[in-house]
């Protein structure tokens, strides 16, 4: 029975603490999630609820093009990060991002955005 007891006890425990560290993830990015922009963005800003390393980001148009970026992988853990970008065309971008907690739990994601001209937005509404 002691040994059922405590058996629950460290399986508890361990699934807690593994619970609150998996918690990590994206609060916010620039560009938004969703977002449609006007203008090519200088970088992609990722802000995290907790400090990890960023690991890989990758950047591809919506027909899955890739995007050739300055990315380097992080020495030091942090709660934002910028990754400077090349000019971008009108488009639509997915960004797919790693990052990797304290405890090496790796936790992955992806946000998109678009770009528009302001012209092309005024004639899709004159339609």
């Amino acid at each position: 029975m002691k040994v059922l007891k405590y058996f629950l006890i460290g399986f508890s425990v361990m699934a807690f603490s593994t619970q609150v560290i998996a918690h990590t993830k994206l609060k916010e990015s620039s560009p938004m999630d969703g977002s449609v922009i006007y203008s090519s963005p200088k970088e992609l800003n990722l802000v995290f609820d907790g400090k990890v390393k960023l690991m890989k980001v990758d950047l591809r148009t919506k027909s899955g093009n890739k995007v050739k970026l300055s990315f380097k992988l992080s020495q030091i853990s942090s709660e934002s990060f910028s990754v400077p970008l090349p000019p971008l065309a009108e488009d639509g971008y997915v960004v797919h991002w790693i990052a990797m907690g304290k405890d090496s739990h790796k936790m992955k994601g992806k946000f998109s955005f678009e770009i528009l001209s302001e012209e092309r937005i005024q004639s899709d509404r004159k339609r």
